[in-house]
């Protein structure tokens, strides 16, 4: 477990704005991972494949669809990131 200390010069309560901040970027995120997951669905439709299975490396790359394959692996990788930051941020607890 790892612990951080804030101090401010100011003789403030820190703790509203850490929740405050954390609540953001917790909210920016999940709408991130709510648009990646909307285009990763479009692609995979349009692609008329699987993203597990292009994960895989079970789809081959056509000269004619290899942008918008690696458009859907990209894709897949920030939903990845994304959903792994997420989950790092609702595992913080906050101690006054």
């Amino acid at each position: 477990m790892t612990v951080i200390a804030l101090k401010s010069p100011l003789d403030v309560n820190l703790s509203p704005l850490v929740v405050m901040a954390l609540d953001r970027e917790k909210n920016i995120l999940r709408r991130s991972i709510q648009a990646s997951r909307k285009k990763i669905t479009l692609l995979a439709a349009k692609l008329k494949v699987d993203p597990a299975q292009l994960l895989s490396g079970g789809v081959p790359h056509g000269e004619d669809e290899d942008m918008d394959l690696i458009e859907l692996e990209g894709e897949l990788a920030v939903l990845d990131r994304h959903e792994e930051q997420l989950k790092g941020l609702e595992s913080l607890e906050l101690c006054a």
